[in-house]
């Protein structure tokens, strides 16, 4: 499948890349990083296949509408490339959203078990991984990445999990590890 976007004429997605905002090389980034990046799509050939949605969606649009008057002709191939053009679009939010709500659904079990591992005496990053190898799905696939970036040296502030770690997974570390010897504290000070 890559070498056959790999491929097509560079002129496609000059054009897609012409028709487009300033930054869509940018934002189709961000899109391709919110549904994890399928198939190794780059920017390029995301605004490669808007080229040949746009001619080719617009083609089709030109052979349905021929057989109508001259008006139709021109609101075919206007609908048909405009269509076309923003299908990619369409289909790569769509992922987007989709991953995003299956991050969403696993992300407290996740935590649960990344909790229940560093009380157990793991070392964050040894939790980190154990929880990218017993879950499934695109969650455990960002586990596995943040894990692989820190063991090649990126910093944790870098991959943004310094924030919750230290809002979210020691406040119940300290809970757990603290509220048993409090309450032995204070029923001592109450007898």
């Amino acid at each position: 499948m890559r070498a056959r976007f790999d491929s097509m004429p560079g002129w496609l997605r000059d054009v897609a890349a012409r028709l487009s905002p300033d930054n869509v090389t940018e934002r189709l980034q961000h899109r391709l990083d919110l549904a994890g990046n399928p198939s190794a799509c780059t920017p390029d050939r995301v605004l490669a296949v808007k080229g040949v949605g746009l001619f080719g969606v617009g083609g089709i649009g030109a052979l349905y509408g021929a057989s109508f008057s001259l008006a139709w002709l021109v609101v075919c191939v206007g609908a048909g490339a405009v269509f076309g053009f923003f299908l990619p679009d369409l289909l790569l939010y769509n992922a987007g959203q989709k991953r995003q709500v299956n991050i969403r659904k696993a992300l407290p079990d996740a935590l649960d078990m990344l909790t229940v591992c560093v009380e157990a005496g793991l070392g964050f990053d040894a939790a980190l991984a154990q929880v990218a190898r017993n879950t499934k799905g695109p969650l455990a696939a960002e586990f596995a990445w943040v894990l692989q970036e820190m063991q090649i040296g990126k910093p944790r502030t870098e991959v943004k999990i310094l924030f919750p770690a230290i809002f979210c997974i020691f406040p119940v570390m300290f809970i757990a590890i603290l509220g048993p010897g409090a309450i032995s504290i204070a029923d001592a000070l109450l007898k």
